[in-house]
């Protein structure tokens, strides 16, 4: 019952969590996905308040990248509490991690990109 505050955890426990990290990290290429086909299909003009909700669902690409880093540190702390309990979670929790933290500062870049356009006022060139 005291397991996560005394750091007895179980070789599951850490599974889950490393797990949790690596899934999350690849959750996004399916939204990714969803976004692009529904954008080669011409489908967003037909969303009532359309530009409301490709803000929402371009804004949630991000959350699922957050929560998996979230889960990988605590897998981590998890693994250097008990290395003994780590198995080949710890390559899991690492990879997990580590594609997370590259996904949200490519998204941050991507906003920051979009935000310095719209302030500055910046044409992309069109060549069609």
């Amino acid at each position: 019952m005291n397991g996560g505050r005394n750091g007895d955890v179980s070789r599951q426990t850490i599974g889950n969590w490393s797990i949790a990290s690596f899934c999350l990290s690849l959750s996004v290429f399916p939204l990714g996905l969803a976004a692009s086909f529904l954008d080669s299909m011409g489908a967003w003009k037909y969303v009532p308040g359309r530009a409301a909700v490709i803000d929402v669902f371009f804004a949630t690409c991000v959350l699922p990248p957050i929560a998996g880093a979230i889960c990988g540190h605590v897998a981590l702390r998890k693994i250097a509490a008990n290395p003994e309990l780590a198995g080949n979670h710890k390559y899991l929790a690492t990879a997990g991690t580590f594609i997370c933290y590259i996904l949200v500062i490519l998204w941050v870049s991507y906003v920051a990109f979009l935000l310095i356009i719209d302030i500055f006022d910046i044409r992309l060139i069109n060549f069609h």
